[in-house]
């Protein structure tokens, strides 16, 4: 039977006990313990380790990691564990592309990473109501996002039940319903939405905006800062955050208002140059983006995306754009 690494998810949580001055010995040792159990357990992600001619038995540091290419969840099943009925996280995909799948172990887990994740970046759970402005998530089935934000809700003491697909006047009621409360009020939703309503609805003062990117071809995109400047103009909102989070992914980075994204303290952003994926920074630079995520220790924590970011030292980040330069996120 499948077993995660003992203490594992104890030191997960020690580094969030820990915040922002987490131990940097400790977010290695976990590294190298999700690296030697994903080898050992992941046979693709052993694969693609022993086609980069990589000894596991005289790895001792995240540098000599291989990070696997984000596109084979695409392709094959990433996963320690034998698939069977479990759950599975999927990706958007344009006509004829196949979806990302993130094959889930315990849900349970990523809810709990979830909310850890969350009051890193934002304090107390239990000071928010939440709303939701997903429309094109809510079309279809396996969003992470949708599955976040239900998790979040519920904790919160909502019933989970507070999407929307427009600003229509079940919206408004319910939004006005959760600003008598005592509670701050948190509307969550992708660009697209918030480009469509902002100017047909007023979300008032004592509230807080968290924009999760994305166009979705329904429009020209805008970088993270023009789209926060713009909701800034358009919106009394005593603050406006963006997330940062992929179905590959089971952390998420949050950023404030102008501010670069800032990791959890189960994660760390690397850079890789484009042109040689061999080279890789941890330190001020810009390049294609590697991420670790120890809560992904089910499937696998060093992931190689398609986004070019720049990292700066303290370890904060931008995104800048895609590999292929097709937009911002």
């Amino acid at each position: 039977m499948y077993q995660r690494p003992n203490g594992y998810e104890s030191g997960l949580e020690q580094l969030f006990k820990q915040g922002s001055q987490s131990s940097l010995d400790l977010f290695n040792t976990l590294a190298l313990t999700a690296f030697r159990h994903q080898y050992d357990h992941n046979p693709v992600y052993q694969n693609w380790c022993n086609l980069r001619k990589v000894n596991p038995s005289l790895v001792q540091s995240i540098d000599a990691i291989p990070f696997l290419p984000i596109s084979v969840y695409k392709t094959q099943t990433v996963a320690c564990f034998k698939v069977c009925e479990n759950e599975v996280f999927l990706s958007s995909q344009t006509t004829g592309e196949h979806p990302s799948r993130h094959y889930i172990y315990e849900l349970e887990w990523y809810h709990r990473q979830v909310k850890r994740c969350f009051e890193f970046a934002l304090g107390d759970l239990n000071q928010f109501n939440w709303i939701a402005l997903l429309p094109h998530y809510m079309e279809r089935t396996g969003s992470s996002l949708i599955s976040m934000c239900r998790e979040l809700m519920r904790q919160c003491g909502q019933n989970g039940d507070d999407f929307f697909m427009k600003a229509d006047p079940d919206f408004k009621h319910r939004f006005e319903q959760l600003q008598k409360s005592s509670k701050i009020t948190l509307v969550l939703g992708v660009r697209f939405a918030f480009m469509e309503w902002i100017n047909a609805f007023d979300f008032g003062s004592e509230v807080i905006l968290i924009e999760t990117g994305g166009m979705k071809n329904r429009g020209k995109d805008l970088s993270r800062q023009a789209f926060i400047n713009l909701l800034q103009d358009k919106t009394r909102a005593s603050a406006i955050y963006s997330e940062y989070g992929m179905t590959e992914l089971f952390s998420q980075c949050y950023a404030k208002n102008r501010e670069p994204f800032k990791c959890p303290p189960s994660m760390r952003v690397l850079v890789r140059s484009e042109s040689n994926p061999n080279l890789r920074y941890s330190t001020s630079k810009s390049g294609a983006m590697d991420i670790i995520d120890l809560a992904n220790i089910d499937t696998c924590s060093f992931i190689a995306t398609e986004d070019v970011a720049e990292l700066y030292p303290d370890g904060t980040f931008e995104i800048l754009c895609r590999l292929d330069h097709s937009g911002t996120r």
